[in-house]
């Protein structure tokens, strides 16, 4: 069976590790202790508007490796 992926898309909700106390997990990684069967991928990015999910990080969900 593969492997399940999450993908995160969206901003700073997400990507949040310039948020978090130094030393905390950010949102990936939080995600990922409680779902270690499964390969988390951060695709968000902190600043990212709506159109950035759409014209880039939905456009860019084949290359799903990182």
């Amino acid at each position: 069976m593969a492997e399940k992926r999450i993908i995160l898309l969206g901003n700073s909700i997400i990507d949040n590790g310039a948020y978090v106390r130094l030393g905390e997990p950010g949102v990936a990684k939080q995600l990922q202790a409680l779902l270690p069967q499964h390969a988390v991928i951060k695709r968000a990015l902190d600043g990212a508007v709506c159109v950035d999910v759409l014209s880039s990080q939905l456009a860019n969900l084949e290359s799903t490796d990182s």
